[in-house]
């Protein structure tokens, strides 16, 4: 969903509660996502990321006792249909999240300004929510139409 796709190969921890559970994943490291590319541009909403990068997922993909894909699928259906994943759930928590982060914007732009050369663009804080929610509209279309969820 925020097209991480730099979570494929690394930035993630596997781990489990105990021996009788299933490995959980556990993400982090999202400044390539929900919008954003590595090199910091723009990314392409519409291209799913290339999950084959992976050796885990690959493996998931490959063994036939899992049926892997038509799980991912049943599960985006089940987000979907029970709207956990909706642009209004989703903007709520971003602006939820922004609430909580907004007294902090001015103190962390003096650490990493917005100007830096590093940056290909010098958007404003309400500009870059901006983009998240723009992206997460894009998204959900996107993967609704891989997925085959209808409209």
């Amino acid at each position: 969903m925020a097209n991480a796709g730099d979570n494929i190969v690394k930035n993630f921890y596997l781990y489990k509660k105990d021996a009788q559970t299933p490995f959980c994943i556990a993400l982090w490291d999202f400044d390539h996502s929900f919008g954003r590319d590595g090199d910091n541009e723009l990314s392409n909403s519409d291209k799913p990321i290339n999950l084959k990068r992976s050796i885990l997922f690959v493996r998931l993909w490959n063994n036939p006792f899992l049926n892997f894909n038509q799980k991912l699928v049943n599960r985006w259906h089940e987000l979907r249909s029970r709207n956990i994943i909706c642009d209004n759930e989703l903007n709520k928590m971003i602006d939820n999240n922004v609430q909580i982060i907004l007294p902090y914007i001015s103190m962390n732009s003096l650490l990493w300004p917005l100007n830096s050369p590093d940056y290909y663009d010098d958007n404003s804080f309400p500009e870059e929510v901006t983009l998240m929610k723009t992206f997460i509209d894009k998204r959900i279309k996107a993967l609704d139409k891989l997925y085959c969820y209808p409209e």
